[in-house]
């Protein structure tokens, strides 16, 4: 196995029709502008993996559709498993009406409420759609080797939590690429801006400026830098390290701040870190509602590629997965669910449809360990996946993935990971590790897969009695 990580942005994320029908209400009701969704359907994929495996090329065919199918709509409709299986997993709270008009399934947005109010629900629904981790206290651990200077940490670490809180400095993106900023790779290339902060209302460039900064040829491309900047919609702050140094930032940033803590993004998730959703049975469920299918779907992506590069192979006994849920429940679906769309695409190719037994390891955490499963047990049995459960911090001994998948919805890309010595003593020596988390930004262009036509085999009697 190589030591080094691989990174790469990827797509893929499942949002519940009940909400497509909801997100007016929502709003409405909460007062709560909703962000993006496509920010919940892009993520960063870090990849350690063993290079000598024979890759899957008979089914890249298939691997390419299914791709295609969690990507397209960023984020697209789940399967009709996900979303009664999540819907069901709500009923201590909500029953959400399920109907089937002229062959057209919907669900909601009639509801029952039970034990919480409409209000409620909606104001949770809409706080759950605003990502912080509020386990995440101090920048300066989290965010290892992402920083050129000690002026660029302090302000992070220090300026940032003084001016908008202690949660804010999750919101700041360090060194991101100035080519994606301002849509021009060639003038700019692989310069990056120190901090940047971008909502649906703001769009902030920050640089801390060395004494570098005060020689000519340095200025002049500090002003070229500023110039695409502006023309790109962006407010550039320059500000002097010397003056990160002395303390005085804050006070130079203090009209900015006031009314950058008004912003949507801010308020609600100091709201999320101060008060953590999943500290009531309402907002875990939220949580749960939201992003309980972005990370099934996330999970989905990571086992395609597993399954391409023939780190998990059709013709093993068994593949053992191991996933770390740092936050929402998902690995038990989005395996079931992966099994399902698989060896549906198997059949339909003509291929052998029987697939290995799954050996599920999950290692979740305190805060979520006690959201409700409702996956059909009909559906381990029909796909022989048998599950263990343990907390991430305790030690176990029935570790031998053949993939190890690290997901977390709630933290970014640049967040700390435990290292590749500690996936290391957990999968097998020809195993892959994913770690799997959010982005600050994303790339405009979306990419489809695409591969070699695929000859379906359809039954001859299936044909003539058809005709």
């Amino acid at each position: 196995m190589s030591s080094a990580f691989q990174s790469r942005e990827a797509s893929g994320g499942f949002y519940l029709t009940y909400l497509r029908e909801l997100r007016e209400k929502i709003v409405t009701s909460s007062q709560v502008v909703l962000p993006d969704l496509r920010a919940l359907s892009v993520f960063s994929i870090k990849k350690l993996e063993n290079k000598t495996k024979v890759h899957n090329k008979e089914i890249q065919p298939l691997l390419a559709v299914y791709r295609n199918i969690l990507a397209r709509g960023e984020p697209t409709i789940p399967s009709l498993l996900v979303e009664r299986t999540i819907l069901s997993s709500l009923q201590p709270l909500v029953k959400v009406v399920e109907s089937n008009r002229a062959g057209s399934i919907k669900f909601g947005p009639e509801t029952t409420y039970k034990n919480c109010t409409e209000e409620e629900w909606m104001k949770q629904l809409a706080r759950a759609h605003y990502l912080i981790d509020p386990r995440l206290k101090n920048p300066k651990e989290s965010l290892n080797g992402v920083f050129d200077s000690e002026e660029e940490k302090t302000f992070l670490a220090s300026t940032i939590p003084e001016l908008l809180g202690k949660h804010a400095w999750q919101l700041f993106e360090p060194q991101r690429p100035l080519e994606q900023m301002i849509g021009n790779g060639e003038a700019f290339s692989r310069q990056k801006v120190d901090f940047s902060y971008e909502s649906d209302a703001w769009k902030l460039a920050f640089e801390i400026d060395g004494e570098q900064h005060l020689n000519s040829s340095q200025s002049d491309l500090d002003n070229r830098r500023s110039l695409e900047l502006r023309e790109a919609g962006w407010t550039e702050l320059r500000i002097p390290a010397s003056q990160v140094r002395q303390g005085v930032v804050s006070s130079r940033l203090s009209n900015v701040s006031k009314t950058l803590a008004q912003d949507p993004l801010v308020k609600t998730t100091y709201e999320n870190f101060t008060t953590p959703l999943w500290q009531s049975a309402t907002g875990l469920a939220a949580l749960n509602a939201v992003l309980s299918p972005v990370a099934v779907a996330r999970i989905q992506v990571a086992l395609i590629e597993a399954v391409e590069a023939g780190t998990l192979r059709l013709d093993q006994q068994m593949w053992n997965i191991l996933v770390v849920e740092r936050d929402v429940p998902c690995a038990k679906l989005a395996v079931i669910d992966f099994l399902q769309h698989l060896s549906k695409l198997l059949e339909l190719s003509g291929l052998p449809s029987k697939l290995p037994q799954i050996g599920l390891t999950i290692l979740n955490t305190k805060e979520f360990q006690k959201v409700s499963d409702r996956v059909p047990k009909h559906l381990y049995e029909d796909y022989g996946v048998s599950v263990k459960t343990a907390l991430v911090d305790s030690d176990p001994d029935f570790y031998d993935a053949d993939v190890c998948i690290d997901i977390s919805i709630l933290q970014k890309d640049n967040f700390a990971h435990p290292g590749s010595g500690w996936y290391k003593g957990l999968v097998k020596a020809s195993g892959d590790v994913f770690i799997l988390r959010g982005v600050h930004s994303y790339k405009k262009a979306r990419k489809i897969a695409a591969d070699t036509p695929i000859t379906y085999k359809i039954d001859h009697y299936f044909r003539e009695t058809q005709t």
